[in-house]
């Protein structure tokens, strides 16, 4: 049976969504076909529970990209309207969706109530409550879903020997274009001089590189820091993170590519709903979320946000030598 999952917005959702992907794959035999948008396209590629990837702006300008799949059922993970009135009209037998668009009353024949604001559940497993029409009740545990990621479809890519002077290499990742509450970059640059024994490298946007040289270019001097900021396209970001032995962001989507890999995630949080890490905390077997207190000082804005102030670098330092360094 060919199943579409429709997933049309940022990396660390589509990341999120996956183990529906591999669940449906173990329980059911189901061909899974991935739709999603052409910016996330390699991370959808490099999960094994994929058997085909359709990208939503191809499909929209010929429909007949998914028409021919003759699919039994479309889901979708993340609301889109126009893709919605695509599969009505192409006549997909089984289309499933959150109950709370009012364009799903017209398109889907299968709806599901449930809130996703209002629910203490991860986003991860939030997304298997669009099975209940399959008559899938089971919601795992975060310690399943970190079992149906399925990426093992990583292209190795070639370091210069220069950036790999230390035993440990780690990604940092300040940036997550106002997507969350970001850490303070000063942070970051005292935790990469507190550990001189680390490599660190530095990702990012080249507008993300570009800001962080102006805000701070003492940390673009340090010698063990390397800067990737501009420079890696989301294929060779996954190679990197792959490569790589941790990552310390806020809820960004590399966060989320890291925890899904097995490195040690560091993700820092803020106490607010509904972007804390009850929601949004990486899920890995070695993924750790961080916040500095339980409830928010209800800050203004990202950019004075004094929750995320609050977390230590001390903290930050003591899980990455904890985790990597023998005792």
């Amino acid at each position: 049976m060919k199943i579409v999952l429709s997933r049309t917005d940022s990396i660390g959702d589509v990341v999120l969504s996956l183990p529906v992907a591999g669940y449906l794959k173990k329980h059911f035999a189901a061909e899974i076909i991935f739709l999603c948008r052409e910016y996330t396209r390699a991370v959808v590629e490099a999960c094994e529970h994929v058997d085909m990837v359709l990208v939503r702006e191809e499909v929209t300008k010929n429909p007949y990209l998914l028409e021919q799949q003759k699919a039994k059922a479309i889901i979708f993970l993340f609301p889109d309207r126009e893709l919605a009135s695509l599969a009505y009209k192409l006549k997909i037998p089984l289309r499933l969706g959150t109950a709370h668009r009012l364009h799903h009353w017209l398109y889907l024949n299968k709806r599901v109530f449930f809130s996703r604001r209002r629910s203490p559940l991860h986003e991860s497993q939030l997304n298997f409550f669009l099975l209940k029409p399959w008559g899938i009740s089971h919601i795992p545990s975060l310690q399943e879903i970190s079992m149906y990621y399925g990426l093992t479809k990583i292209a190795k890519i070639k370091l210069k020997l220069a950036y790999r002077k230390r035993k440990y290499q780690i990604i940092l990742h300040p940036k997550s274009k106002l997507s969350g509450r970001e850490w303070p970059l000063y942070k970051y640059y005292e935790l990469a001089r507190a550990l001189p024994e680390f490599d660190f490298w530095l990702t990012g946007t080249s507008q993300e590189g570009e800001a962080m040289r102006k805000e701070l270019k003492e940390l673009f001097a340090l010698p063990h820091v390397h800067d990737f900021t501009g420079k890696l396209k989301l294929s060779e970001l996954l190679g990197l993170i792959h490569e790589s032995h941790a990552l310390v962001a806020a809820s960004t989507g590399p966060l989320h590519l890291a925890a899904a890999l097995g490195k040690l995630a560091i993700g820092l949080f803020p106490p607010l709903r509904p972007i804390h890490p009850g929601r949004w905390a990486p899920v890995g077997k070695n993924a750790v979320a961080l916040q500095a207190r339980d409830f928010c000082f209800r800050c203004p804005g990202p950019s004075t946000c004094r929750c995320m102030d609050e977390i230590k670098v001390e903290v930050v330092r003591h899980k990455l030598q904890e985790r990597l360094l023998p005792s």
